[in-house]
């Protein structure tokens, strides 16, 4: 049996919003005015406690039958506490001028307490995100004479609430909104493998799942207080969804000994998934209504069946003890499925189709070197790779809508991968490693893209939802990314460190790292938004630590990022920000995402029992 708990006490980031008034502008009758509140300044102030039990029966050598059962339960005080505005046109939010840049800097407030009590999920109106999960997994493994029979079989279940101010901008006309999902798994995979005394053996197998998905969402404007609503009194819309699916997957693969320096694997896997989705907007408020209906007229229904053969091929020669040389040939597979937090609007075209998506699939090949040289003190690797996607899936997020859609177009990723490790007799306990990889990620099709928040004409927003060249005076609401960068996707990446330890008298051990990484610039945005460009940077951490020689106890001084630099893993246009997309004077939407930690030291106390 094992447990864990963690409590975490103030912030990383600097939340810097004001209180505000909230009047609910468009209420039938005269709205009280309430106080909406900074959000606390001790975040994410994670609190969790996590537990398992193993219980193992082994009667004989030949049979083994494993049975783990864990738990884990996690609240934060705001899942989005490092969310920033790190790039505006004129260097202050449209919505509230707050300044932006890349200062670990966010503007978040509550919901007023007099909404919460009748907004589900809210609580007492503080920002939260609350995790649960449990899992129960048995391992049962037979080893016949030439033969090991394995069986896993796995029910997992996990629920996520939170509440966020979803426009990350705090100010009288918040997007407030909250969020109840839960994942529920069922599997069992068999599977078989040969270890005969014969140049070839097998493995193959067959995989069932069933699962399913629970959605709902709750969301205000700060427009509407209907009493006469009663638990939508509050509300702009509230959505309800869910996904079931089941999934059965046959695989098998043959190991080739052709010599004694001399592999070759061959391995194919099928899958046929079906999934059945439903969706509805239960209550919309009169402010929205004509844009997102409401009941029947929002209901959304899907019947989606994928089928799919994945084959893989590699083939590894060692020319000399501690070099092998490989190739190898790939294919992936990820299931298509449908938007469960997607939003019926009658603003799209075909409000319908946003919800679905296809499969993404994957082929191509790589291959290298792997090596140990220099009497083993020096391991030397080189990998270079070239892959194919079909149907990428790539999540868009409609600052309009304030809602996500799961698009997908072909993609090309090739690079190569350098990576070393030296350690040297000569200095015992010095190891010196590094990396550095080059990677060059495009759209190879992707023709009818949306335009990011405020793309003008003359930016390439210009094409209509069929895209063809809009008209003379016409708007434009598509764009061509074909032969674009990916987003998230930087050209260069490296890393470079060492780490030294030695004895220091008595039974005391002493040591030392120093670790640096960098990244070339990059597009946070995967829709051809030059605004999005995260700059070039490069990370520090060093570490000190002086402990017993025989790993009894330890003390650790860490330092983390001591260059402080904040880069963006991963965002989007600003909710409500924005204008004039697809014209000729658009004017840009705000850009949001998720900074990187600051500077953080710690003092790390270890003993071992």
């Amino acid at each position: 049996m094992a447990v864990r708990g963690t409590k975490a006490w103030g912030g990383y980031y600097d939340n810097v919003s004001q209180p505000f008034a909230i009047s609910y502008p468009l209420s039938p009758t005269p709205s009280p005015t309430y106080t909406s509140y900074p959000t606390s300044s001790n975040q994410p102030g994670n609190r969790e406690f996590l537990g398992r039990v193993t219980l193992k029966y082994q009667p004989s050598s030949a049979l083994t039958d494993t049975l783990k059962a864990s738990f884990d339960y996690n609240k934060a005080n705001n899942s989005s506490y490092n969310y920033v505005a790190y790039n505006c046109l004129s260097g202050k939010t449209q919505i509230n001028g707050y300044t932006c840049g890349f200062n670990f800097v966010t503007h978040q407030n509550n919901l007023p307490a007099e909404v919460a009590k009748n907004f589900p999920y809210a609580g007492d109106g503080s920002l939260y995100n609350r995790y649960k999960s449990a899992a129960v997994t048995n391992n049962f493994n037979y080893d016949l004479d030439k033969v090991t029979i394995t069986n896993v079989t796995n029910y997992n279940w996990n629920n996520n609430r939170w509440l966020c101010a979803c426009e990350f901008n705090s100010s009288a006309s918040s997007v407030w909104a909250t969020e109840n999902s839960s994942w529920q798994a069922f599997s069992n995979e068999l599977r078989a493998l040969t270890h005969y005394d014969s140049p070839v053996n097998l493995m193959a197998g067959v995989l069932y799942q069933k699962t399913r998905r629970d959605f709902a969402q709750f969301v205000s404007y700060s427009y509407n207080n209907i009493p006469s609503q009663g638990i939508n009194q509050y509300q702009d819309g509230t959505k309800s969804s869910y996904t079931r699916g089941e999934t059965i997957s046959g695989f098998a693969q043959a190991i080739w000994k052709i010599g004694p320096q001399v592999e070759f694997d061959a391995g194919v896997r099928y899958t046929h998934e079906t999934k059945d989705s439903y969706f509805i907007q239960p209550y919309t408020s009169p402010t929205f209504i004509g844009v997102w209906p409401m009941g029947a007229a929002s209901q959304v229904t899907a019947h989606q069946v994928f089928n799919n053969w994945s084959p893989d091929f590699s083939l590894t020669y060692k020319p000399l003890q501690d070099v092998m040389v490989y190739a190898s040939y790939k294919t992936g597979y990820k299931s298509g499925g449908f938007s469960n937090g997607g939003i019926y609007s009658l603003a799209s075209a075909n409000p319908a189709a946003d919800f679905v998506f296809n499969p993404e699939t994957v082929q191509g090949f790589e291959g290298g070197i792997k090596s140990t040289l220099a009497d083993h003190q020096l391991r030397l690797n080189l990998n270079l790779y070239s892959y194919k996607y079909k149907n990428l899936q790539t999540d868009y997020f409609d600052s309009v809508k304030v809602a996500f859609q799961t698009l997908t177009a072909d993609a090309t990723t090739k690079g190569v991968e350098l990576e070393f490790e030296f350690a040297p007799r000569a200095v015992s306990g010095l190891n010196l490693h590094g990396s550095l990889n080059y990677n060059d990620a495009t759209y190879s099709n992707f023709p009818v893209a949306p335009c990011f928040g405020g793309q003008s004409i003359a930016e390439g927003c210009n094409l209509t939802t069929a895209g063809t060249p809009i008209a003379a005076g016409g708007t434009g609401s598509r764009q061509n990314l074909t032969g674009k960068a990916l987003g998230m996707a930087p050209h260069w990446t490296g890393t470079i460190g060492a780490n030294y330890e030695t004895p220091v008298g008595g039974n005391l051990k002493a040591g030392f790292n120093i670790d640096t990484r960098y990244s070339s610039s990059y597009l946070v945005s995967g829709f051809g938004e030059e605004f999005s460009r995260n700059p070039a940077y490069a990370v520090l951490d060093v570490g000190l630590r002086l402990g017993a020689r025989d790993d009894n106890w330890q003390v650790a001084l860490i330092g983390k990022n001591l260059t402080n630099k904040q880069y963006i893993n991963g965002g989007v246009d600003a909710p409500l920000t924005g204008s004039g997309t697809g014209t000729a004077n658009a004017v840009h939407a705000d850009l949001m995402g998720f900074g990187a930690l600051p500077r953080t030291v710690q003092i790390s106390l270890t003993k071992n029992f």
